[in-house]
Formats: C-alpha cells, structure tokens, sequence
C-alpha cells in the first residue's frame, strides 16, 4: 500500500494535437493535476524551435506569433473545433494552451532569465 499513486506527488499527463480547446479541460481530475503536451507532429512550422535549440521559447512562443497564426487561421480552427462563435482572443487562448495572458506572463518570465542568463 506504500506505492500508491498520490495525487500530491504525480499529475496526469496527456498528449493533444496543437489545435485542442484545454479551456474546457478541468485542472484536476479526482484530485491531480492535468498537464498536457502538444503532439511534436502537429506543432505548426510557426512554433517549432530550430533544430540547433538556438531560438529560445519565448521567440518560438511569442505573443506577435500566437496573435498573426489566430487571424490567419480562425475559420481553420473554427472548423476543427466544430465552433464558428470562437473570438480572436478565443482562438489565441486555444493556441497559448488555454490562457494567452497566462501565456504573456510566462513569455515574460522566460525573457526575464534569459536575458538575466546573456549578462553574466
């Protein structure tokens, strides 16, 4: 009984396709917390770091990149997601993994350490 799964020291993990609606996904389930990652395969050219792992996440993520893909792609997605009421901040939500402002602040954070990393 010592080796039971806790939700205290594990989360549930799922893979998802780049266009997935996480919104709509709790955080916890039954207690843990849900993590998801993005199928490789399906990540946009627009996002995917370069090969050499020189193009740190902030710029692959940026907020101009998340907000040119959703105007450029929203009757795309609409029509994945079988939902042709989806906003613009909608579709940047969907494409930032649920929250784009939540996303902003992390995109900040990563540039903070990361520049903080380039001056010493």
């Amino acid at each position: 009984m010592g080796d039971e799964i806790q939700p205290a020291t594990h989360s549930l993990f799922f893979w998802r396709p780049f266009i997935f609606d996480e919104r709509k996904l709790g955080k916890t389930f039954r207690g843990f917390e849900i993590k998801t990652v993005i199928i490789d395969e399906t990540i946009p050219q627009e996002f995917r770091l370069d090969e050499e792992g020189i193009l740190p996440f902030d710029i692959c993520w940026s907020e101009e990149k998340i907000i040119v893909y959703a105007e450029k792609h929203a009757l795309e997605i609409c029509e994945q997601l079988n939902d042709y009421k989806l906003t613009l901040k909608d579709i940047s939500d969907i494409i930032a993994g649920g929250d784009f402002e939540q996303h902003k602040k992390l995109l900040h954070e990563e540039r903070l350490e990361r520049l903080s990393e380039e001056e010493e």
